[in-house]
């Protein structure tokens, strides 16, 4: 003990907490020395100083006082006036900034003032942290002031980690702990917790858990730990964690682990910005899965009123960061509470308050999640659903990229393997859609709802449904009967019971996901983008859960609709839909790894383990049937030109004839006249055709757990390393440097005719063949490393250190990582198992992302606090740039008002290019931190540097993206706001001019000025808080809309919902039409090609209905752009019909496409469909098709004999379908077909009809 002078002063301390965890500890320190010392302590949490007034009241008294501590979190860009505060200090006031992460230990170097070993004892303190340090602390700075006379105790050191029970005074040991706590034969569940959350005293929360298992006879070790390993701390890290407290005798003792602390363990460590893979291996070595349960940042109140769920900060450091570890996302189990004002400090203390029902489900899903492991696997009861989107007998399993019915086969026999229990195995995948097919599907045209009840594999009792249905909330049972009637309701009901359809195979049920209801009440478009789930749809999962009795469930594919139900977008209640449709099942989900957003939302909404599966085989479109013609004429031209002049005139005419007859003028956006500069245009022309030829498309589908092969694999790693990945070179760009050319100079001028009589598109195929060739002759090798000098000098005649290093990453790296994708069935094996399943990146493989394979794990997105990256800004500068390019080439001038629609995942593949963009567009840039490139602030660029005027941007946001990237939603709202208050000309600042106008007119309605000045700021729109979609596909899907305003009606019903920093999806439709209604430019971007604007109904939903309202509203169409970003290095912009044609060329009209989707039967067959219902949607919204384009449609997929034969055998629903859309087409003269062509539509038609109807 130290003794200190007596001095009759009191100490005065300003303290502020980053995120007042620390405020209740120093409250009960403060508190006990009060009792014998004068001492006046000053404590917020930081973002209380938000607020001016309390703010400067804190600075008033900080000036004064003897000590101002601060305590950092992420760096003093995230402490709220952090420089005003410093600059505010007399000299006079100690200074100590506290840092809880090494990352900000730069500043409290900075910016402490105090003596080193002042600085080291109050670190050690406040480290150490709980109230004894806490006490001792407040002592030692009464001596350093000479305040007055105490004893105080060196800074004590607390455990880093160790085993909290609150039946125990102190921290056992395991074994300790065993004897008392742990009854062998039990499932046990393993608890991690925030070690600043003991310290401080704040374990409610915890001790609520503790009981709830063991209410429920299940073990439970709660273990307090710091989140990562510190080196100078010396605490222990997640390894060594998992050794000391979860196992015994070198085997695990818990059968799940629940995961109550934020942030993540493998993200963002403290030596550089990468992930720390090696826990990965970890987790997966110790087998058991990671379930997160959210203590939430958000208090109880903002929770329970907010559609969002949980604040902007719980989406990032309660799931995004997390997901990271491959958590898998649960629910609220607690809420942040500081509504307790401490009369001594002034702080609003902050404890963790818990949710006894939020616990009581993260503990059936535990307890569920746990029993897996010991349930054996021929006792084990699995539900597979697909997902049927439409709901029609052509789309039975739709998942993109995937063949559905092929994996699930593959899982059929993988399981029987394993032990499960199946009465048969079918013979493949076409035969379980052909039973699921002779049974109740959700196509009800076709069936009686009698013949629905007898062919059904289950009926639901009417007292079952019932008892059921009465269990939910009252006001989920009165939006459901307001929608659809009382129970059992109208659809799937026969005498009062409901029919179950799938099929049932031993202990497997093989079923399809009910129908959302949109088809069911077509109607309920027009007013209710929040449907509620229909009767028949929780009954069919209550079935699966309580009849049927399912230990798991997994959904193929992307995606279903269950994530997309109304409710909260995280911390879901029980009144959200998606969790009472999935309850406590465990839950495995098969996605496609291209497809982050989608992806995310499921993990976040219905608590599933995503199990991620390989796109497609990519390759080349290359040139067929008249297009290939077209390209030997060109030839023969080029030929002639320097040999047989005489023959050019003739060549010229029937290379114009077949333009024309092919439709390529308008490809070109040429007329019918043969053009005077016929060799610029065929310039343009082989340009053009170069590029259709070199475009990746994809081949085929991918079926689970099997990897290309052979020349899809040559082809898919062509695809895979045309782009550099990482510091790995394109492979394309080596060997055009090698062969001597310039990529660049080539890509620019593909169409350029050379003096030695080339074309640049024929250097261009020259270096195609060779890397075609050199990977070929890789492959042979089996990719054998220590051949790689050989095949070098046999391909290119060279060794070139650059080619050798692709090569090396070829054979090392990414042919292990696609060969990888045979685990994906494994993952499924092992989450069915209750085993962990790993984390991995998303994103687009040919992007230059090849790295985030393999596939088989849990996917996870990015950090919304690094959008938008610099790499992002720089693409988005491009796409903004590139657009206005177009814009201004077509029409003169710029465009004032434009509309942009964004995606959440888009936003994840790109890590931000559309948001990069908007701001470039609006004329403000990023700024990021140095040490993490987190967006801290933003910039205004100046009009000198910027070159032209600020355009005016409306962003109609997506539902996923609003629930994913709310901080983005903020960032843009800021960037507006920025942008409207600058003294520039309005020529120069056309938002600003926009803003200045829709004001006064406001203010001349008698709308105050605050409120006048909010509405006429709004530019983000989005989806009706707690729904998704834009509506417009739905209406087109069930054929309920006649004119443009009944598309333009619904596009304001779904999407008409302001969002800004101030409003969270304020109703506000007739400030959206305000926008619309002057819109110039529309405006969407495609970032890969694995993922085309065809390939789904939101793009024309969303995109196409801007376009369709701006129509409506304003009278004319807006100039719809599509940004190209498929290649970051050659960004282009296109028009809708541009890109609506390449995509048709490139693509949808190829054998090479064509042939194989043939090879995946029923699948292939029901994804044409409904890639021709894609291209009716565009049309109907944006008007992009051409008769001819119409015709080549019908000629493709109805009248060619052999396609429809080869339909009406493996899927007949697909050729009734298509030829109904095609004749819809003509019924509302989007298609102009002749009689003839008309008649043999309807003839297939009706053959189809009749056909179904007799199924």
């Amino acid at each position: 003990m130290k003794k200190i002078k007596l001095e009759e002063r009191m100490l005065k301390l300003a303290f502020c907490s980053a995120n007042g965890t620390e405020l209740a500890i120093l409250s009960k320190a403060v508190k006990k020395i009060s009792e014998k010392y004068e001492i006046d302590v000053w404590a917020r949490e930081n973002k209380i100083l938000k607020d001016p007034e309390a703010l400067r009241a804190f600075i008033d008294f900080a000036g004064r006082a003897d000590y101002l501590i601060i305590s950092l979190h992420g760096g003093k860009e995230k402490s709220l006036s952090f420089d005003e505060i410093i600059v505010a200090m007399p000299a006079t006031v100690k200074i100590y900034i506290h840092f809880t992460s090494p990352l900000d230990a730069m500043d409290s170097l900075e910016y402490s003032n105090i003596e080193r070993g002042d600085y080291i004892l109050l670190n050690q303190y406040m480290t150490y942290s709980g109230l004894k340090n806490y006490r001792n602390c407040l002592l030692s700075l009464l001596e350093q002031t000479n305040r007055d006379s105490c004893d105080y105790d060196p800074p004590e050191p607390l455990p880093w980690e160790g085993i909290y029970h609150p039946d125990f005074e102190a921290v056992p040991d395991l074994d300790t702990y065993c004897q008392h706590k742990i009854i062998p034969g039990r499932t046990s569940v393993g608890i991690w917790f925030h070690r600043e959350h003991w310290s401080n005293g704040d374990t409610s929360y915890v001790d609520a858990f503790i009981r709830e298992f063991e209410t429920r006879s299940i073990n439970v070790i709660p273990v307090f730990r710091k989140t990562r390993k510190e080196e100078d701390l010396g605490n222990m890290g997640l390894k060594e964690v998992l050794d000391h407290f979860f196992k015994h005798e070198g085997e695990p003792i818990v059968d799940v682990i629940l995961n109550l602390m934020s942030f993540s363990a493998s993200m963002m460590t403290y030596k550089n910005d990468a992930r720390d893979q090696t826990m990965d291996e970890v987790l997966a070595k110790f087998g058991v899965p990671v379930l997160k349960g959210i203590i939430a940042f958000a208090d109880r109140d903002y929770w329970e009123t907010s559609t969002q769920g949980l604040s902007p900060v719980d989406v990032i450091v309660n799931a995004a960061m997390p997901e990271m570890d491959g958590n898998i996302i649960t629910l609220a189990a607690a809420f942040t509470d500081s509504a307790t004002l401490d009369p001594l400090t002034g702080a609003r203390i902050v404890l963790h308050v818990p949710d006894a029902k939020g616990i009581s489900r993260i503990a059936d899903l535990a307890e569920n999640w746990g029993k897996l492991k010991h349930i054996a696997n021929s006792d084990k009861r699995v539900a597979i659903l697909f997902h049927n989107y439409p709901p029609r007998n052509d789309t039975i399993g739709s998942a993109f990229g995937l063949d559905s019915k092929d994996s699930v086969c593959n899982m059929l026999n993988v399981l029987k393997d394993s032990g499960y229990s199946l009465d048969y195995l079918p013979e493949n995948g076409g035969a379980i859609i052909d039973e699921i097919l002779s049974k109740t599907t959700n196509d009800l045209r076709w069936l009686s709802s009698a013949e629905i009840h007898h062919r059904a594999a289950d009926v639901i009792p009417q007292l079952t449904y019932e008892g059921w249905f009465k269990e939910l909330p009252e006001k989920v049972q009165g939006e459901m009967c307001e929608f659809w009637d009382q129970p059992p309701g109208e659809f799937f009901s026969h005498q009062g019971e409901l029919a179950v359809p799938g099929v049932i195979n031993g202990n497997l049920f093989i079923g399809i996901q009910p129908s959302r209801g949109n088809t069911l009440n077509p109607e309920s478009v027009y007013h209710s983008p929040d449907l509620p789930m229909p009767h028949s749809y929780f009954g069919y999962y209550e079935w699966i859960r309580h009849t049927f009795k399912a230990d798991a469930i997994i959904h193929v594919g992307m995606h279903g609709t269950l994530e997309w139900l109304p409710g909260k977008a995280l911390g879901l209640t029980e009144s959200c839909y998606p969790q009472i449709a999935i309850g406590d099942l465990p839950h495995l989900y098969i996605y496609i790894i291209n497809n982050p957003g989608e992806g995310t939302q499921a993990k976040r909404r219905s608590n599933c383990c995503i199990i991620d599966h390989l796109i497609p085989a990519m390759t080349r479109a290359e040139l067929y049937e008249d297009t290939a013609e077209l390209e030997t004429q060109l030839q023969d031209y080029y030929k002639c030109k320097a040999m047989n002049p005489e023959k050019l005139g003739y060549l010229r005419k029937i290379i114009w004839e077949k333009v024309l007859e092919i439709n390529l003028n308008k490809d070109l956006n040429l007329g019918t006249i043969q053009p005077e500069n016929f060799d610029g245009m065929l310039e343009q022309l082989h340009d053009y055709l170069g590029e259709l030829k070199e475009t990746q498309i994809k081949t085929g589908l991918h079926t689970l757990g099997e990897a290309p092969e052979g020349v899809k694999l040559i082809e898919l790693l062509i695809a895979m390393t045309l782009l550099p990945n990482g510091e790995t070179a394109s492979l394309r760009r080596t060997v055009a440097s090698i062969l001597g050319y310039d990529l660049d100079e080539l890509l620019d001028n593909r169409g350029r005719l050379n003096p030695d009589g080339k074309t640049n598109v024929d250097i261009l195929e020259e270096i195609y063949f060779k890397t075609y060739a050199f990977m070929e002759n890789l492959w042979k090798t089996d990719f054998d490393e220590n051949q790689i000098i050989k095949i070098c000098m046999e391909t290119l005649s060279i060794v070139n250190a650059e080619l050798i290093e692709i090569a090396a990453y070829l054979c090392t790296s990414l042919v292990p990582r696609i060969q990888a994708c045979r685990d994906e069935l494994a993952a499924v094996k092992n989450g069915l198992e209750g085993k962990f399943i790993k984390p991995g990146p998303t994103g687009s493989p040919t992007r230059g992302m090849a790295h985030i394979l393999p596939t088989g794990r849990n996917f996870y997105s990015i950090d919304p606090q690094t959008v938008p990256s610099p790499t992002a800004w720089e693409a988005g500068k491009k796409l903004a740039e590139n657009m206005l390019d177009k814009y201004k080439k077509e029409n003169g001038t710029y465009p004032e008002n434009v509309g942009m629609v964004v995606f959440g995942t888009s936003t994840m593949r790109t890590n931000g290019e559309d948001e990069a963009e908007i701001l470039y567009l609006l004329g403000v840039k990023p700024v990021w931190q140095k040490q993490n490139a987190y967006v801290k602030d933003l910039e205004i660029i100046p009009l000198e540097k910027l070159g032209r005027p600020r355009i005016d941007v409306t962003t109609r946001i997506s539902g996923l993206f609003r629930d994913t990237f709310p901080n983005l939603v903020d960032l843009i709202d800021r960037a507006v706001l920025a942008v409207i208050d600058l003294d520039e000309p309005d020529e120069m600042n056309f938002i600003a001019k926009h803003v200045k106008q829709e004001l006064a007119e406001l203010l001349e309605k008698g709308i105050d000025f605050d409120q006048a000045r909010e509405e006429s700021s709004y530019r983000i729109f989005g989806c009706k808080p707690g729904a998704y979609g834009a509506g417009v596909c739905n209406i087109i899907g069930t054929q309920q809309w006649e004119t443009d305003g009944d598309l333009a009606d619904i596009y304001l019903t779904w999407g008409g919902y302001a969002y800004s920093q101030s409003s969270y999806g304020k109703k506000a439709p007739e400030l959206f039409k305000k926008r619309l209604s002057v819109m110039d430019a529309a405006v969407m971007n495609l970032d890969s090609r694995e993922f085309e604007m065809i390939d789904s109904d939101d793009f024309y939903s969303f995109h196409g209905g801007m376009i369709a309202s701006v129509r409506a509203f304003k009278g004319s169409d807006p100039m719809g752009l599509i940004g190209d970003s498929t290649n970051p290095e050659r960004i282009k912009t296109r028009t809708i019909s541009e890109e609506t044609r390449f995509e048709l060329r490139s693509r949808v009209f190829n054998p090479k496409w064509i042939n194989s989707m043939k090879e995946h039967g029923y699948k292939g067959a029901g994804d044409i469909s409904q890639i021709v219902d894609h291209i009716f949607g565009w049309d109907a919204t944006a008007r992009v098709m051409d008769d001819i384009l119409y015709e080549e449609l019908a000629r493709k997929f109805v009248l060619d004999q052999d396609f429809s034969d080869w339909l009406r055998d493996v899927n007949p629903w697909a050729l009734q379908n298509i030829s109904e859309r095609l004749l819809e087409a003509v019924q509302r003269d989007l298609w102009h077909a002749d009689h003839e062509m008309v008649s043999r539509l309807q003839n297939i038609y009706l053959e189809m009809e009749g056909a179904a109807e007799e199924c």
